[in-house]
């Protein structure tokens, strides 16, 4: 086998970057939805492409792991509070018809 040329080792370098930046993301989205009793793997995936998307959407040209633990915890738990405030939905209904009854 021959050695890479500094420009491919570059590119292979950034490319299993990526790789372990995806599989730690995901970990931590795993883990937080397990700890909340979820166990959707679609799901998962899903919170995976919205954690990348609000990490494109920053301003940060560089992300610690520390902020993408945040951004990701943050994801999970706007998705948890979408699904209580459903289950919390209330029946609107006017003084007006329940004294006429």
């Amino acid at each position: 086998m021959g050695t890479l040329s500094p420009g491919r080792e570059r590119e292979v370098f950034e490319k299993e970057s990526i790789f372990n930046f995806k599989c730690y993301i995901e970990k931590k989205v795993k883990k937080r939805l397990l700890q909340g009793g979820c166990k959707d793997s679609e799901l998962c995936c899903d919170l995976v492409q919205e954690v990348f998307v609000r990490l494109l959407k920053s301003n940060n040209k560089s992300f610690s792991f520390k902020y993408v633990s945040y951004v990701a915890n943050s994801v999970v738990n706007d998705w948890f509070r979408k699904i209580n405030a459903k289950k919390r939905k209330a029946i609107l209904v006017s003084l007006d018809e329940v004294f006429r009854e």
